[in-house]
């Protein structure tokens, strides 16, 4: 018996599904479901299902001779060219019309089975990719796709990117052949860049879907090796430097190994520092060697990936017993340098001296290091070395300031009258005496700071010194005990200022002992022209009569008002009386800086502090020069006790003429001080 129904096949690209007209479904698609149940009526049936367009829609059954269970299947897990066992009665199927398209499609149905062969798709992605770093290469690694899509995978396509993914390019094995197994190792790469990789599995259908990126590679080798390396040698120890690689292989360098030889290379020992911590630096101190033993000496760079190769060998290097370090006693300022004593002298080594800045230096028998040819006021610092047979040379610095040269003129005209314009109150003097010719220098303060600041006790240094453009600038370095001081921005030749009575009072106590070194005490800055015995406020002291220090009368101090009044506006000579101004005048100065007559610096007109001596056709009888103008400056009144010192002379800000006059008379707390005022010294005769 032989049941025909009219039908047509349906497909799809990757799944192919048939379904056919039934007795009663002549005007819709039936499902397969309600195919297979129609057939199921017939067990004893087979089904052909014929394959070419003439026969498109021709079912044919026939009796089976023997009875066999029906098997289940579900469409759904249907693969191409997979042959499969169907339930009619499977349930969940789906069925969609095509009609007259059955080219690519053949179905058989022997027996109880229905077989579809349908056509190939691309494969699906590969999974699992894995990069390893190499040098210039990583080693790839993946796993197959979970479908080949019905056709054999022909080859894997490898991609890299070096920018996260944002591009890609595939690399192609040098051998030409394409890559067929699941891993291979992808070449040309630059060491120390991160790459991803994906990889596309392909087969004669086309190519598939990428695989996810592996993670992140870095393809990387060991160092190049170091260069240049030196050994200097020490005291059972060579100074060992070197240059890093010219490559790090594209890994950071994690360690340096650093190995010495004693017999030219022929076995070498590793140093291993006392801290335990690896050498990181591009240099380090091999210690632990043998005095008189000539050695060699290599570098190893080493990075994640491994130890690079070893640099040359040093130059040979011989530790060496170091000689004698000098060490000094106090130093001695001289007109043109300095002196000081070699405390630990020995005259078997030999000893020799050099000058880093200005000057000369000579080592004598004895061990005394003369310092030579330095301008007044000046820092100069000496290296004295030590030598000696199979030593390591000595050496250490000392450094010191010249001395102070401060210059003086003599105001005579001994018993001269008072000035009537004051009511007979300043200017008479019985007596001849020294003032400078000019205020205290920048320069001159600075070598009272080096000398007798280290430590600052009393607070000779004022910070506004360091900051205060319109005056002379020192600036100060270093820790308490260990300060320093230097002359800023070429102001050495202006007038300090920002310094209190006190401080002029204890540099007067400086010059009169001789410009000595060492800490503030009574052989420096506490006692000589002032016993000030560590007072910076309250009343001032008075003027000593004699230097305890030296029993002769102080050689400086700070002027009386009578002398400073006298230096600066008497007439001298024949033409008894006094000048309105410092600078030979009853008329009020000009403003221009040079050898003009009758110029000071006031009224704002140069808007700073000028060097001291700028006005140089501008000076007093005597021949002192800015005592109408540029700054004020202290004097010590009549040189007794009391709470208030004067200052005189006006400033380079004073608005007007008379503040630089003589009728101008000031008075302030000793212990005040401000960026217009400073001072000059008075001496004997």
């Amino acid at each position: 018996m032989a049941l025909v129904h009219d039908g047509l096949f349906l497909w799809r690209r990757f799944k192919h599904v048939g379904a056919f007209w039934c007795n009663g479904c002549r005007d819709r698609n039936p499902s397969l479901e309600e195919l297979f149940m129609s057939i199921s009526r017939f067990p004893h049936w087979a089904v052909r299902l014929f394959p070419n367009a003439s026969e498109a829609g021709r079912v044919q059954t026939r009796r089976r001779r023997t009875r066999q269970p029906a098997q289940q299947i579900s469409l759904e897990s249907l693969e191409p060219r997979q042959m499969l066992s169907v339930n009619p009665a499977s349930s969940g199927w789906t069925a969609t019309s095509s009609v007259n398209d059955i080219s690519s499609m053949v179905v058989l149905a022997p027996q109880n089975t229905i077989g579809i062969l349908a056509t190939a798709t691309v494969p699906s992605a590969p999974t699992s990719v894995v990069a390893v770093s190499g040098n210039a290469q990583l080693a790839v690694t993946w796993v197959a796709p979970a479908s080949t899509g019905g056709s054999p995978i022909t080859e894997y396509l490898v991609k890299y990117s070096s920018n996260s993914g944002a591009s890609w390019t595939r690399f192609l094995p040098s051998s030409g052949l394409p890559i067929t197994a699941l891993s291979c190792t992808v070449t040309g790469l630059t060491n120390g860049t991160p790459y991803v990789i994906k990889v596309i599995a392909k087969n004669a259908v086309g190519i598939g879907p990428p695989s996810a990126h592996s993670a992140p590679a870095t393809p990387a080798t060991v160092p190049s090796a170091t260069t240049s390396v030196v050994a200097v040698s020490g005291n059972a120890q060579l100074a060992v430097t070197w240059s890093a690689p010219a490559s790090t292989g594209g890994s950071p360098i994690t360690e340096y190994l650093v190995k010495y030889s004693s017999n030219s290379g022929a076995s070498w020992t590793r140093f291993f520092p006392s801290s335990g911590r690896p050498i990181m630096a591009l240099s380090c101190t091999v210690t632990g060697l043998t005095n008189g033993t000539p050695y060699v000496i290599k570098v190893i760079a080493k990075n994640a990936v491994g130890i690079g190769p070893p640099s040359a060998h040093s130059a040979p290097a011989t530790p060496l017993a170091t000689a004698l370090t000098p060490s000094f006693g106090a130093t001695t300022s001289t007109a043109d340098g300095f002196t000081v004593q070699i405390s630990n002298y020995d005259a078997s080594y030999t000893w020799a001296g050099t000058a880093t800045a200005s000057g000369s230096v000579v080592v004598s028998a004895s061990g005394l290091v003369m310092v030579t040819g330095v301008a007044a006021s000046t820092i100069s610092t000496a290296t004295i070395t030590t030598t000696k047979a199979n030593t390591v040379g000595g050496s250490a610095l000392v450094t010191a300031t010249s001395r102070v040269a401060m210059s003086m003129v003599t105001v005579g005209n001994a018993g001269n009258a008072a000035d009537t314009n004051t009511g007979s109150l300043y200017g008479a003097v019985s007596y001849t005496y020294r003032i400078g010719a000019y205020d205290v220098t920048g320069s001159q303060y600075m070598a009272f700071l080096n000398a007798v600041g280290q430590t600052d006790t009393y607070g000779l240094y004022n910070t506004n010194m360091g900051t205060d453009a319109q005056i002379a600038q020192i600036s100060r370095s270093g820790a308490s005990g260990s300060y320093s001081y230097n002359v800023m921005n070429g102001t050495g030749n202006r007038p300090i200022t920002w310094v209190s009575w006190f401080d002029c009072a204890r540099f007067s106590n400086w010059m009169s002992n001789g410009q000595p070194s060492g800490a503030q005490a009574s052989t420096t800055t506490e006692d000589g022209a002032y016993n000030v015995n560590g007072a910076t406020t309250g009343s001032a002291v008075a003027a000593n009569a004699t230097n305890p220090n030296t029993g002769l009368a102080p050689t400086y101090r700070i002027p009386f008002e009578n002398e400073w009044y006298k230096a600066a506006y008497y007439k001298g000579g024949s033409s008894a009386g006094y000048w309105n101004y410092a600078t030979q005048s009853n008329s009020a100065p000009g403003t221009t800086i040079g050898s003009s007559p009758n110029q000071a610096n006031y009224n704002n007109a140069i808007g700073h502090a000028t060097d001291v001596g700028s006005l140089s056709g501008s000076g007093s009888f005597y021949g002192t020069f800015d005592q109408t103008g540029n700054v004020w400056q202290w004097n010590d009144l009549t040189g007794t006790t009391g709470s208030s010192r004067g200052f005189r002379g006006g400033n380079w800000y004073s608005g007007y003429s008379s503040y630089v006059s003589s009728s101008d008379r000031n008075n302030n707390d000793p212990s005040y001080e401000g960026g217009s005022i400073g001072f000059r010294l008075a001496s004997p005769a």
